[in-house]
């Protein structure tokens, strides 16, 4: 990833949300849009540093280490938050809220995401802070001290995880999640990657509670992707109460991986919805109708 080379003097050219994203975090990370002039001189001086001490002027060894050992973890640092800000910036929508980003948060924000070296979570990082300006509290500092702990592998199975959850509602949490359900046979059972394991793991560093079932509950409905589907019993041609019939298991995500679920890139998955659907129409015999 290119060395970030913002200047106090591009903000003109900048649109405001990311003139609204560099005023929130050059506060943690001043350096980053101070003139390049600045930075030169910085080097300069260190660099002559050195010099003498080569030179033969007098200098604990051991101190010379330490320097260099702080120097070298600092500068890569810096070029993990400066990655990380010029990705954010790419990530964030055509307008924001005027609201400010909490200093605290972006304080924290950067603490957590300064040593993240890894491409994937730096990506991840980019897009909580990209979130966080367009609109201040979507993440939780609880949510900053999850992901900072996560590894890329962590990442992924997240993801695959967020292929298959449902809501009760289009404009509600992704909290509703199939896996090895009862509705679904084992032939044709695409959530078969995710195992118990899987899914403890997940509970573990705080994105999933595991081992729970949620009754489907007023209006009779499932959303999939936005797509929306109503569940009616076959009887009479009526409604009935379907509590405990129509269940949505084997777990939930956590208030953290609620807030995540939209970062990570998930895409639908059609045979595993067409098996859902399909598996409760012949197990109970319901009708299923697309919510137009």
């Amino acid at each position: 990833m290119p060395e970030a080379n913002f200047s106090l003097l591009d903000l003109r050219d900048l649109s405001k949300p990311a003139c609204k994203l560099i005023d929130a975090v050059s506060g943690a990370v001043g350096i980053l849009y101070e003139p390049t002039r600045i930075r030169r001189r910085a080097k300069a001086e260190a660099d002559a540093t050195l010099i003498a001490a080569k030179a033969g002027v007098t200098v604990d060894d051991i101190q010379l280490r330490a320097k260099a050992r702080v120097k070298n973890k600092e500068r890569r640092r810096q070029q993990n938050i400066e990655s990380v800000v010029s990705q954010a910036v790419t990530f964030l929508p055509e307008s924001v809220s005027a609201e400010r980003v909490d200093d605290d948060w972006v304080f924290q924000f950067f603490e957590h995401s300064q040593d993240v070296s890894d491409e994937q979570m730096k990506s991840l990082w980019a897009r909580l802070l990209a979130g966080e300006v367009a609109k201040p509290g979507s993440y939780s500092l609880r949510t900053l001290n999850v992901v900072k702990h996560l590894h890329s592998e962590d990442a992924d199975l997240f993801s695959k995880v967020c292929k298959y959850l449902w809501s009760s509602g289009p404009d509600k949490p992704k909290l509703l999640l199939f896996i090895g359900h009862s509705a679904l046979g084992k032939s044709d059972n695409p959530t078969s990657e995710l195992n118990l394991g899987a899914l403890k793991h997940l509970e573990s560093i705080g994105l999933v509670h595991a081992n729970v079932n949620i009754g489907l509950e007023e209006p009779r409905q499932l959303f999939y992707f936005g797509k929306g589907y109503s569940f009616k019993l076959i009887e009479k041609k009526r409604i009935i109460d379907l509590t405990g019939l129509v269940g949505i298991g084997d777990a939930a995500l956590t208030d953290v991986g609620m807030e995540l679920a939209p970062l990570t890139g998930a895409e639908p998955d059609s045979s595993y919805r067409d098996a859902v659907i399909e598996g409760y129409r012949r197990q109970q015999e319901l009708l299923i109708e697309e919510i137009a």
